[in-house]
């Protein structure tokens, strides 16, 4: 949808290699809040997970493109907050 807009409310290190990452949005007409962990660049959590999340494949798909983005792009550094 034209009107589908996400992005990051927050994010904090556990370790060196855990990073949880909060994230607030509207997708499909209705608000969402949820939060993701990423280990070793790979992303974890309900919101993205196609068994649990209230939010359709596709914008699944899209939300954790623009993770991955992030990640590439070392959006999460220490230093980036």
């Amino acid at each position: 949808m034209k009107n589908d807009h996400w992005y990051i409310i927050d994010y904090a290190w556990h370790g060196q290699q855990t990073l949880f990452v909060d994230l607030q949005g509207t997708a499909n007409g209705q608000n969402f809040t949820g939060m993701v962990r990423i280990v070793d660049r790979q992303i974890y959590g309900d919101l993205v997970n196609p068994m649990r999340s209230n939010l359709d494949q596709q914008t699944i798909d899209k939300i954790l493109l623009y993770l991955q983005e992030k990640i590439e792009k070392d959006f999460f550094t220490p230093s980036s907050k």
